[in-house]
């Protein structure tokens, strides 16, 4: 290639712009990411609702809602929406703040799904929703920056 030429890329093979199939597979964890956190933001506010106060419940809101932002980026960025590396950061930023605070969320399920029989069975479903959707969260992060790794 001559000094100072330009050389054209097709759409997909450079950076992080396009449709590749590294990032339809990163993009496989967002299905039941997005599934879960509708469930446990549907959880938490029946738990609300019934009158149950607990700190659980103060931390899977905004873990659930976060978890939905992340989603949403990370299918723009999967679907090849934007051409820049904007896209991908905005991905990987939202996915780890969900997972910051979901692991804050599943130390709390952790911590009462050992009291057992003294959890009310509305709790104990939200319990198991929300230590599933960080458990999704966590492959879906190392999936995603794995292909950040492979794309740069």
């Amino acid at each position: 290639m001559e000094t100072g030429a330009v050389e054209v890329v097709p759409r997909g093979r450079a950076g992080h712009g396009g449709l590749s199939p590294r990032k339809i597979y990163a993009a496989i964890p967002l299905i039941p990411i997005a599934i879960l956190s509708i469930i446990v933001v549907s959880l938490t506010g029946n738990s609300y609702e019934k009158g149950y106060d607990d700190l659980l419940l103060s931390y899977t809101a905004p873990a659930a809602t976060f978890a939905i932002a992340a989603v949403i980026a990370g299918l723009w960025y999967a679907l090849g929406k934007a051409e820049s590396g904007a896209s991908a950061g905005s991905a990987s930023a939202t996915a780890l703040a969900s997972w910051a605070l979901g692991i804050v969320a599943f130390g709390f399920a952790c911590k009462l799904a050992n009291y057992g029989d003294l959890v009310p069975g509305e709790l104990k479903a939200l319990l198991g929703m929300t230590i599933l959707l960080f458990l999704f969260e966590t492959l879906y992060v190392i999936l995603l920056h794995l292909v950040l790794v492979w794309t740069s």
